[in-house]
């Protein structure tokens, strides 16, 4: 460094200068702890050079599971639609007409169907909505590094983003035209900057545009207010004990929905909060496919009296069939593998034998996922996790549940499973006896539903 005499300065710089006594003669030491302008150059440069990194890892990580996906694009090409995504390609192709505001939009969170008529103004030939899915589906995995690198280490998020690209489940649900693809991509953005939030305490100002950003999400599922709660639960067991914080964040999650919910209510004449299938959902439960030959009035009607009645003492009757149902090996990839004469099938090859490594995959990242979400050290994501799973669970005793209800959960266990597989060793260092126990309950719940659902693979149940 030139100084003002004219003499070359050679400087080493170093966080700890006391490890260096005698130094030769024209050199210095200068503290960067001390020295403010140089450990901010010195920040800077480790701080481009790691967003360099992370970017190229990032892009490999999407070519890689893009490509995966598309290696199945000859037998999703022809695929018909199936379920709901009728529904959601319907509204896509209105609104890309210029109908704005379909007159069906109120039966489901709509953002998802405004999203989706993306693709549909340029073709309204659904296989443009399965690319575009595939896309968002795609666009996924580079958020599971990140969220690994941010909760666990780099080694362990490569390891996360790969399972996550080749996990079969995710390969089949990525080309559907269902809202859950592009609220696992939100859910896993939201959750890294929550975690980032926490672990560099970022101010107020970003948990509150967090926050919003949740209860814009809540246009996409319904399960966002779980995503929600599991934050603010996170927030509070980590003594962010400010009462003026969860004030702000209730607001700010919920005044969207309120103005939405206002506005739909005014166009339909009849009171709707956020959407109308919740409450078809919910009398599944007890009545089966009835309720979808019934009116919305009629639906909430049913909804109360079921609840103010003999809801709350079937529950111990219904709940065990929800809880297999969401937990079970089977789902509609799988189905649409072996049979799904009713939805269309893939015509693969060795399709059978495609679909129990599917759902062999699916234990194994399962058990590998419950071991690392129990046993290891305890942290702010590990609450995280567990109460959005408890949640989830918990919500099995109002609505019906199904296989595809998780998807934008899986994300959990397979960040999980990649810190039991990368650092074996944590499990021994943060085991403690209640952990052991909880794990135990977990392992042996999973395994019931294992041994009652395994042969309903392939099959629509």
């Amino acid at each position: 460094i030139p100084a003002k005499a004219g003499i070359q300065k050679t400087i080493t710089i170093c966080e700890s200068p006391d490890l260096f006594e005698n130094l030769p003669e024209g050199k210095e030491i200068i503290d960067i702890k001390a020295n403010s302008s140089v450990n901010q150059r010195y920040r800077r440069y480790g701080w481009r050079k790691e967003l360099f990194v992370n970017f190229i890892i990032a892009s490999i990580l999407f070519i890689f599971a893009l490509g995966v996906r598309f290696l199945f694009f000859p037998y999703w090409k022809n695929l018909p639609l199936g379920g709901d995504e009728n529904y959601y390609w319907d509204l896509a192709c209105r609104i890309s007409h210029g109908e704005f505001v379909p007159p069906n939009i109120f039966l489901r969170p709509p953002l998802w169907s405004y999203v989706l008529s993306i693709p549909a103004l340029f073709s309204h030939s659904h296989l443009w909505g399965r690319i575009f899915t595939t896309i968002l589906g795609s666009a996924a995995t580079p958020f599971m590094y990140f969220l690994g690198n941010q909760v666990f280490s780099k080694r362990v998020g490569i390891i996360a983003a790969i399972l996550f690209a080749i996990y079969p489940n995710y390969i089949g649900y990525s080309h559907y035209l269902w809202a859950e693809t592009f609220y696992l991509l939100c859910s896993l953005i939201i959750t890294y900057f929550f975690c980032k939030a926490l672990n560099n305490k970022f101010t107020r100002s970003k948990f509150y545009i967090l926050f919003a950003f949740m209860g814009i999400a809540f246009f996409l599922k319904e399960t966002a207010i779980l995503l929600f709660a599991a934050c603010v639960i996170t927030l509070w067991h980590n003594n962010e004990h400010k009462y003026s914080l969860f004030i702000y964040a209730i607001l700010l999650f919920c005044i969207p929905v309120v103005i939405y919910s206002t506005y739909a209510s005014y166009q339909n004449h009849r009171i709707i909060i956020l959407a109308d299938a919740p409450f078809y959902n919910a009398n599944q439960v007890n009545h089966g496919a009835e309720p979808w030959q019934l009116s919305p009035e009629e639906n909430q009607k049913l909804f109360v009296r079921d609840f103010l009645g003999k809801k709350i003492k079937n529950v111990f009757r219904t709940y065990p069939q929800q809880f297999e149902y969401f937990w079970t090996p089977n789902s509609f990839v799988l189905y649409r593998l072996i049979d799904a004469k009713k939805f269309g099938n893939y015509n693969m090859p060795y399709a059978s034998i495609g679909a129990y490594i599917g759902a062999g995959v699916y234990i194994l990242i399962m058990l590998l996922g419950l071991t690392g979400m129990f046993l290891t050290e305890k942290s702010p994501f590990q609450t995280f996790s567990i109460s959005y799973v408890a949640l989830i669970c918990l919500s099995g005793t109002i609505f019906l549940l199904c296989s595809r209800f998780r998807i934008p959960l899986m994300f959990l266990f397979i960040l999980h499973a990649s810190q039991v597989i990368s650092h074996p060793k944590q499990l021994i260092s943060g085991c403690t006896q209640w952990k052991l126990v909880a794990w135990v309950v977990s392992i042996l719940l999973f395994g019931i539903v294992i041994a009652a659902k395994w042969g309903t693979i392939g099959m629509y149940k």
